[in-house]
């Protein structure tokens, strides 16, 4: 729908050349017409290298790109993960985690950077070069300016079809968000009728920090985490998702949390707003293979400023918590290692706790 009035009615509000993007994604679209050459057409060569990386179980396909386009990396996040992750399969996409030591990364990785060919980045450079030469794969691809962006939509489109039709499934299509979207009316359903939502037994309490995961006895919560993180395996790894107000000190956090977390498991990581994510990683979650550990957080809700959603008789503050409880519950349905953490009154001293208490010492 990108390049449809979806995206290009937005895109003109915006104040930006529509015509001109319009033509840079015919001119890609063109280009991708080449059939009996493959090796001239772009888009099946990427999805030709994605797909057969992902059946070579390198189908972490990590994403570097400079801040000028990050945006793009959310939209690549939805394309990839929920056109790919089902049936037991997949291919998962990660952005805007940090580039570390080759040390730091397993043989499951495929690295993709993108950027504008008159913006350097010395020392992205300097890191991608170290990860090739400790055998890394690494795809490139240069922009002439941000307008290529929509060559790009084109591009990945018709990647992502053909890296589906590699791992043999249909890009089409995406069962479990529907599903999650169920478990969610399901719940507030009961909300109206009770005025309440269910109520879920924590694991333990422990400084203002709520834990609740898939069994109830613990010692104390570096035990919880400590259990919860020991349980990786090859191939395995590790999704924030985090069901918070979005602002500037909550992302700093939480990618101080991650990049931690990333250096303990030495695994990939995504990380992911909700209700966001549930229409993009989130069908990979439930979808895909079961390699996931998950860490939901919640808070709650300011009553102070709780919005009503029109026509209901519930805020959009519960709709928010019920959709992180119908996520939870689905979550565990489907055997996936996830705990959550409720950072209950105060976000931000909350995360500082986590990050201590999952930080080796």
């Amino acid at each position: 729908s990108v390049l449809s009035y979806f995206g290009m009615v937005p895109a003109a509000l915006m104040g930006l050349d529509v015509e001109a993007l319009l033509k840079r994604a015919v001119r890609m679209q063109q280009s991708c017409q080449t059939h009996d050459i493959p090796s001239e057409n772009t888009a099946l060569q990427l999805g030709a290298i994605i797909g057969e990386m992902a059946v070579q179980k390198r189908n972490k396909l990590t994403l570097v790109l400079p801040d000028s386009l990050s945006a793009l990396g959310m939209w690549l996040e939805q394309l990839i993960a929920e056109s790919t992750g089902k049936e037991g399969k997949g291919i998962l996409p990660i952005t805007g985690e940090a580039l570390l030591d080759p040390s730091y990364y397993r043989d499951d990785r495929l690295f993709v950077h993108l950027q504008l060919i008159d913006e350097h980045q010395p020392e992205v450079t300097e890191k991608l070069h170290r990860l090739t030469a400790a055998g890394q794969p690494l795809v490139s691809i240069t922009l002439e300016d941000k307008l290529d962006i929509a060559g790009e939509f084109y591009r990945w489109e018709m990647a992502v079809a053909v890296a589906s039709t590699v791992i043999g499934i249909n890009a089409f299509d995406q069962p479990n968000v529907q599903e999650s979207k169920q478990r969610t009316n399901q719940i507030l359903s009961k909300f109206e009728k009770k005025g309440i939502l269910p109520v879920m037994d924590p694991a333990i309490t422990e400084d203002q920090l709520t834990f609740f995961t898939y069994r109830n006895k613990f010692k104390n919560a570096v035990e919880l985490l400590d259990t919860f993180m020991d349980g990786v395996y090859s191939g395995d790894y590790l999704a924030i998702q985090a069901f918070l107000p979005e602002e500037s000190r909550t992302d700093q956090l939480l990618q101080k949390f991650r990049t931690v977390l990333q250096q303990r498991l030495k695994r990939a990581t995504t990380f992911a707003y909700g209700p966001r994510f549930l229409h993009s990683t989130g069908q990979y979650h439930k979808g895909g293979p079961n390699t996931g550990l998950f860490i939901q957080l919640t808070a709650d809700a300011d009553d102070k400023v709780e919005i009503n959603v029109p026509g209901k008789n519930y805020s959009f503050g519960i709709f928010n918590r019920a959709q992180a409880d119908g996520d939870f519950t689905l979550m565990l349905t489907h055997s996936r290692r996830i705990i959550r953490v409720d950072l209950n009154g105060n976000i931000h001293q909350g995360m500082d706790k986590l990050i201590d208490l999952i930080t080796p010492s």
